[in-house]
């Protein structure tokens, strides 16, 4: 896979950085089996892929609109995640390397959807969690292949929980400047950017 082909796929000062060896082994979390990625009756799935090649670990959370965030995954370059979740509106977070950025959904049940972890190349590399729609979706599916299924654990879990309070700490700060942009400026899944 080669670097030039994944900055094809987003516009603008957001990239992709691939590597070519083999994908990283991820924290807190454990190698999975190839995964299902349909959902069952009253479920929706997003399918996390990481491609971004700086070392640091991500994570994804599901942010509710009471209470803390809720862990999903775990990620260092080259892992995807399928996250099994209700139908209805979501918000994603993601932190890693003094990232925190934010991605709406409107999930619907029945549906897979798929989202891409980026880099922003105007804010010295901050990570962000970009949707994939239309045309991207061929090369999404090819890079989905070269990456390796990842689980999260209790041990994910139990991190999760020792770092809660900096986890709430940077919802806390960012989320509401999030919640501030114009809503046509968000990024977001639709409803129809589903399969």
């Amino acid at each position: 896979m080669k670097a030039a082909t994944a900055l094809s796929l987003l516009s603008g000062s957001f990239a992709l950085a691939c590597i070519g060896a083999k994908p990283v082994a991820v924290n807190h979390g454990r190698d999975a089996d190839d995964v299902d990625t349909r959902p069952a009756a009253g479920e929706a799935v997003v399918v996390f892929l990481r491609l971004a090649i700086r070392t640091v670990a991500t994570s994804v959370y599901d942010v509710p609109e009471v209470g803390a965030p809720r862990l999903v995954a775990i990620l260092a370059p080259r892992n995807k995640f399928a996250f099994r979740t209700t139908p209805g509106p979501h918000t994603f977070m993601i932190i890693g390397g003094g990232s925190t950025a934010f991605l709406g959904a409107n999930l619907q049940e029945g549906k897979t959807y798929d989202v891409v972890v980026a880099v922003n190349l105007r804010t010295r590399g901050e990570f962000s969690l970009r949707p994939i729609s239309g045309v991207q979706r061929e090369q999404f599916r090819s890079w989905l292949a070269d990456a390796k299924w990842v689980e999260t654990t209790h041990e994910s879990l139990t991190w999760a929980h020792e770092n809660a309070a900096d986890i709430e700490q940077r919802r806390a700060k960012h989320y509401p400047r999030w919640l501030q942009e114009p809503e046509a400026e968000r990024l977001m899944l639709k409803p129809e950017d589903g399969q």
